[in-house]
């Protein structure tokens, strides 16, 4: 027996509604799952082109004229960390429609951090973990606190931070909530930060952030230097 029929089994009376309120709930999540496809696929577009803007480690005027105009035509790509940083520092670029030398070296910089490095300073097509989110002077304490923990680590996997974590004290966490006191990010990326159980994570707690939320983004390497002092 299918979904409908167990619907037409209902009284008579609370059929259209009960009906009606299951093709409203069925249409909205796949909105939402169609809205945030093209999300992920615009984001992960946008570091493509990031990438290859940075190949050469240098970034042109007509790269910047590019990304610039995508960015203008890809809304989503825009509105959400780091494309609505990069798209501000695009703007505040071509203002006098001039890019100087010190500009394109601000756009080099900032994409760098965005890709996670370029392939002459990495050696590798998949960088390490965008440095642009972190709270560096952050103060980390393990105990009593509430930690997630995402990407890859060069400790090892996440039980084993988890683990780690929860016998100094501290709560380990599955997701980003606004109780959250710090959100790890691990030492290697695979492919791009913007997959999402990757990427929606850090847009998650840099959202939280904004809105207030005493959370802080913390690097693997600065958890391992607490971790060391123990």
């Amino acid at each position: 027996m299918g979904i409908l029929d167990i619907f037409l089994q209902d009284d008579e009376t609370e059929q259209p509604t009960q009906k009606a309120d299951f093709y409203d709930d069925v249409t909205l999540n796949e909105n939402r799952f169609n809205n945030r496809a093209m999300m992920t696929k615009n984001m992960q577009t946008m570091v493509g082109i990031c990438t290859g803007i940075m190949a050469d480690g240098i970034v042109t005027e007509d790269e910047t004229r590019f990304l610039h105009h995508w960015m203008m035509e890809n809304r989503d790509a825009r509105l959400f960390w780091p494309g609505d940083i990069l798209f501000d520092k695009l703007n505040e670029v071509l203002e006098d429609d001039v890019v100087t030398r010190d500009e394109a070296k601000e756009l080099e910089i900032l994409l760098e951090q965005i890709i996670g490095g370029t392939l002459q300073k990495t050696g590798s097509t998949q960088g390490q973990s965008s440095t642009l989110p972190l709270d560096k002077d952050a103060t980390i304490i393990i105990p009593d606190n509430r930690f997630c923990f995402t990407g890859q680590f060069l400790f090892g996997t996440r039980k084993d931070c988890h683990t780690i974590t929860e016998q100094l004290g501290g709560i380990a966490e599955p997701r980003i909530t606004k109780k959250l006191n710090y959100l790890v990010i691990g030492g290697l990326v695979s492919n791009s930060w913007a997959n999402t159980s990757y990427g929606r994570k850090i847009e998650k707690a840099v959202e939280y952030k904004r809105g207030g939320s005493p959370l802080s983004i913390v690097s693997e390497t600065a958890w391992c230097e607490l971790l060391n002092n123990n």
